[in-house]
C-alpha cells in the first residue's frame, strides 16, 4: 500500500472519528425541549374615541355698550341672582377695578396673618407643619391640572408664609402694607367714571365666559343624535352663537360624554356598568356610568356615558379625547404555544426539577399569540416564572427530562 492510499485513508478515518466524538457529545448534551418563562401580567382592555361633553346649559346675553369684566373664574359657582360679569365704560375702569380687586384679597390674606392664634412664637413648629402640608397639596393639585385647587392652596400657603414671618420676627406686622394697599384702592375708587352695571344670573349654576354654539344640546336631545350630527359636534361644524352672549351658566351637576365607537362585537351587557375613564385634560381616571349605547351599524355604535364629577375642565371644554377601561386582567401570561390538551384537559406542561409536570389553566383573556390565566392558588395550578415547554414530542405527566 503506498504512502498516498495510506494518507487518504488516514483523513477520511479523522473524519469518521471527529464525527463520531460530536455526535456522541451533541446527544450527551441536547434537550430536545425549547421552554418559555410564565410572566406575571396585567392588561386593560380599553376603547379609544372623542367624545362631547352635554350639559344643562344657559346662555346669558346683553346687548348694551361698554366693556365686560368677569369679577369670578370660568367653573366658579354662582348662585341665584349672583352677579356674573360687570359692564364698565372703559378698559381704563376694568383695568383699575382689576387692581382694587387684587388689593382687597391681599388685604385679606395680611389680616388673616395677624390672627394672635397663629402669631404666638409657641405657634413655630406647628405653622412650619402646615406650610409643609400646604405645599405638598399645592404641588398634588398642579400635578393633576386642577387650576382652582392650586388657586386655594397657594392662597392658603401665602397667608401661612405671612404669619411664620411674623412669628420669626422678620416682619413685626403688615399694618403699613394694609394701610398703603386700602388708600390705593380708595383712589382707584375714585377714578372710576361711573358705576358698573351689574349682570347677573337668576339661575345658580357655575359660569363659563364664554359659548360655543351647542348650548343647546341636552340629554334628550342627544339621545336623538345621528352619527352624522355627532361628528358635526365633535369636528365644531354646526354651532351656531349667539352675537349677544357672554357666557351660560352649566346648572347641572351630572354630565354626559357622548361619542362614537368601534364595535366589534355586543357591547350592551355594559349598560349600567361603572367603569373608569381617562380624558385627556384630566390625570387621573374619572369614574363613568354606561348609560346607553346604541348601535348605528356593523362596525359602529354610540355610547354615552354619565359622570358625577365636577371638574373645571368638564365644564370649559366640549371636546375630549377618552379611554374607556371595560375590564382589567390580572393574571400569569402564557405563550399559545405551550397550551396543550393531556387527557382531556387544557394545561401546559412545566418543568419542576428533572421531570416535566402536566398543570391544568384556567383563561381569562385571550389574545393573538398567548393567553391570560388567573392565579387559582392551587398546588397543581401555573405560578409565575414556571418554566412551560413550547416545543417537544412525546410529553406526557412526569416524564424525565433528559
Amino acid at each position: 500500500m503506498n504512502s498516498l492510499t495510506v494518507k487518504i485513508i488516514g483523513f477520511f478515518l479523522s473524519i469518521f472519528i471527529i464525527i463520531n466524538v460530536a455526535s456522541q457529545i451533541y446527544h450527551s448534551t441536547y434537550v430536545p425541549y425549547e421552554f418559555e418563562v410564565a410572566i406575571p401580567y396585567t392588561l386593560s382592555d380599553s376603547i379609544e374615541f372623542k367624545a362631547a361633553f352635554i350639559r344643562e346649559e344657559i346662555p346669558i346675553l346683553y346687548s348694551g355698550k361698554g366693556v365686560i369684566s368677569y369679577p369670578y373664574d370660568d367653573g366658579s359657582r354662582i348662585g341665584t341672582d349672583g352677579v356674573v360679569a360687570n359692564v364698565y365704560k372703559n378698559d381704563e375702569d376694568v383695568l383699575k377695578s382689576q387692581i382694587v380687586r387684587q388689593n382687597n384679597e391681599e388685604i385679606d390674606r395680611l389680616e388673616k396673618s395677624h390672627d394672635k392664634g397663629t402669631t404666638d412664637v409657641t405657634q413655630l413648629d406647628t405653622v412650619s407643619k402646615l406650610i409643609d402640608e400646604r405645599y405638598i397639596k399645592l404641588m398634588r393639585e398642579l400635578e393633576t391640572g386642577n387650576l382652582d385647587g392650586a388657586s386655594k392652596e397657594k392662597k392658603e400657603l401665602l397667608i401661612l408664609l405671612n404669619t411664620m414671618n411674623i412669628i420669626t420676627g422678620k416682619n413685626s406686622d403688615y399694618n403699613d402694607r394694609i394701610t398703603a394697599l386700602k388708600s390705593d384702592t380708595k383712589k382707584l375708587l375714585n377714578q372710576i367714571e361711573k358705576d358698573p352695571v351689574p349682570i347677573t344670573t337668576d339661575k345658580a349654576g357655575h359660569f363659563v365666559s364664554f359659548c360655543d354654539g351647542y348650548e343647546h344640546l341636552n340629554e334628550k336631545k342627544a339621545k336623538k343624535l345621528t352619527i352624522d350630527e355627532l361628528n358635526d359636534i365633535i369636528n365644531n361644524t354646526g354651532g351656531s352663537i349667539d352675537d349677544d352672549a357672554i357666557g351660560k351658566i352649566v346648572t347641572d351637576y351630572e354630565f354626559l360624554l357622548i361619542g362614537a365607537i368601534k364595535t366589534t362585537n355586543d357591547q350592551a351587557f355594559l349598560i349600567g356598568k361603572e367603569l373608569e375613564m381617562q380624558i385627556d385634560s384630566v390625570e387621573n381616571p374619572t369614574k363613568v356610568i354606561v348609560q346607553d349605547i346604541k348601535k348605528i351599524d356593523e362596525d359602529n355604535s354610540i355610547i354615552m356615558l354619565q359622570i358625577d364629577t365636577v371638574r373645571k375642565e368638564f365644564l370649559k371644554n366640549r371636546i375630549a379625547n377618552c379611554e374607556l377601561f371595560l375590564d382589567t386582567y390580572t393574571g400569569i401570561r402564557i405563550p399559545k404555544e405551550a397550551i396543550r390538551f393531556y387527557e382531556e384537559e387544557k394545561g401546559v406542561f412545566v418543568r419542576i426539577g428533572n421531570n416535566m409536570v402536566f398543570k391544568p389553566i384556567d383563561p381569562i383573556y385571550e389574545g393573538e399569540n398567548y393567553v391570560i390565566c388567573a392565579r387559582t392558588g392551587e398546588k397543581d395550578s401555573v405560578f409565575d416564572y414556571d418554566e412551560l415547554i413550547i416545543e417537544g414530542k412525546d410529553l406526557y405527566d412526569k416524564k424525565p427530562i433528559k
